[in-house]
């Protein structure tokens, strides 16, 4: 009788593990690109185990900086008027970040993460926002 009853709040706390995560997707929608590579990398469970292992993942890290950098240095060229080595700089700080965060939460999306997600891309937003005040300051 008691595994019966465990096994029903084990289904009970997945399916409202999963409408959470369905609502918080829902709100995110199109701001879903937004989310770090790496978050978005990590969904997908085959991949999952690597981003655990410290070696493995600083190598992933690494790899995704080298793949990433050139899209977002153009972009932040073009939007905020930065030189190429400084739209480096504030990537490499990005997506470090973004990936010491998520490992720290153990890669997991639970209605903590998609609140330490919504304050941190709060906190870009603001960031962007005034750089692009400033570029527009300057002209």
């Amino acid at each position: 009788m008691e595994k019966t009853n465990s096994r029903k709040e084990d289904r009970r706390t997945a399916y409202t593990k999963n409408v959470i995560k369905d609502a918080m997707l829902e709100l995110l929608g199109p701001y879903i690109t937004l989310l770090p590579v790496c978050q978005r990398v990590s969904d997908n469970p085959k991949y999952r185990v690597m981003f655990r292992d410290m070696v493995v993942s600083s190598y992933i890290l690494k790899e995704l900086y080298r793949q990433e950098v050139g899209n977002f240095t153009n972009i932040a060229a073009a939007q905020f008027g930065l030189e190429r080595k400084q739209a480096e700089k504030l990537f490499l700080f990005t997506i470090t970040g973004a990936f010491e965060v998520n490992k720290a939460m153990g890669w997991k999306k639970d209605p903590d993460w998609y609140e330490v997600q919504k304050i941190l891309l709060t906190f870009l937003s603001g960031g962007y926002e005034s750089l692009r005040q400033i570029k527009g300051a300057a002209k």
